[in-house]
């Protein structure tokens, strides 16, 4: 898959912009200059919506419309517009879905936000979510279902005149749905852990493992304990998740510079992955600190020899001569 051009109007510090584009494409300028804006963009076009909180203005001005547009592979024209707190997706001059955007464009993101969130299981249960997305799209509709079914449950259980039965009934489809995606997770997770040594073995002989326990859904009297304490407790953050590299814990021992080179490492698995497939576009932001010269050297040398599309915000154009430069 390839992006062709780009156009943004009204986005974020940008008032008009236009983006030619090629296989390698890096991202260069000053602090503030508009880097991870571009590369905000460049998602939201794939994904139909931002990978930054929702609180997140896109408008640069907003009380005019904001635009943002590609071409994909010379034949497929991706339309997003913004106005008034409504969005408008369009796939070819027609209406389009979020979802539709993300099976028809794959995109994977390597961003600081990514990095901050790594520690929250959240953000580590969207990654598998991800590699599950490449074999099974349903898992978006599963997860949809769950939310739908979740709201429910807490809206009847919060009702001052309760219905038993309904509530007996929505919490054993929020459980049987429950244990289908913690089943995917389980899934993902050992496909992962098949691979993820293969890329992080470039930087270092340690081992990483990933656990993932699924919690007890099936515990007596859960239901019970929900309606004494009027809140919910069946959750898929109940799931527990350990990274461990060379059997200890790395949120606790490693440094800034490991995790960082972990996560990458499990974003590029994923990436290997969708390779087999349909080769997803890579964007990367905010790589090089806190990574030592050797690391971030063996860092772009990985990336640069995929063969997937790559947008990456860097202060060193040098690092890629033959690339093509997005001056801001």
């Amino acid at each position: 898959m390839y992006i062709d051009n780009i156009f943004f109007s009204n986005f974020k510090n940008f008032e008009l912009k236009n983006i030619k584009t090629d296989k390698i494409n890096i991202i260069h300028g000053k602090n503030a200059s508009g880097k991870t804006n571009t590369i905000e963009g460049i998602y939201t076009i794939l994904n139909g919506h931002s990978f930054k909180s929702k609180n997140t203005p896109l408008q640069k001005d907003i009380t005019k419309k904001t635009v943002l547009s590609a071409t994909i592979n010379n034949t497929q024209n991706i339309y997003v517009e913004i106005y008034k707190g409504k969005k408008n997706l369009k796939l070819n001059t027609k209406r389009a879905t979020a979802l539709s955007f993300k099976k028809n464009f794959p995109s994977i993101l390597y961003s600081i936000d990514s990095f901050i969130s790594f520690k929250d299981k959240k953000y580590l249960f969207s990654l598998f979510d991800r590699n599950i997305f490449i074999d099974n799209t349903k898992i978006a509709n599963m997860l949809i279902e769950y939310k739908k079914l979740i709201r429910i449950k807490k809206e009847a259980i919060y009702s001052i005149n309760k219905d038993l039965e309904f509530i007996k009934f929505i919490h054993e489809k929020v459980l049987n749905l429950m244990r289908s995606i913690s089943t995917e997770r389980v899934k993902s997770v050992e496909i992962i852990n098949s691979i993820i040594n293969k890329t992080l073995n470039n930087f270092t002989d340690k081992q990483l493992y990933i656990e993932y326990k699924p919690y007890d859904y099936g515990q007596k009297n859960i239901l019970k304990e929900e309606l004494l304490k009027k809140r919910l407790i069946t959750s898929l953050n109940k799931d527990k998740i350990n990274i461990l590299l060379n059997n200890k814990d790395i949120f606790t021992y490693a440094s800034i510079g490991e995790k960082k080179i972990v996560l990458l490492s499990l974003i590029l698995s994923i990436v290997l992955r969708y390779n087999e497939k349909i080769k997803p576009i890579l964007l990367i932001d905010d790589l090089e600190g806190d990574l030592d010269e050797d690391s971030k050297n063996i860092s772009f040398k990985i990336i640069k020899e995929l063969p997937n599309q790559l947008f990456l915000t860097t202060l060193g154009e040098y690092l890629y001569n033959d690339a093509n430069i997005i001056r801001l």
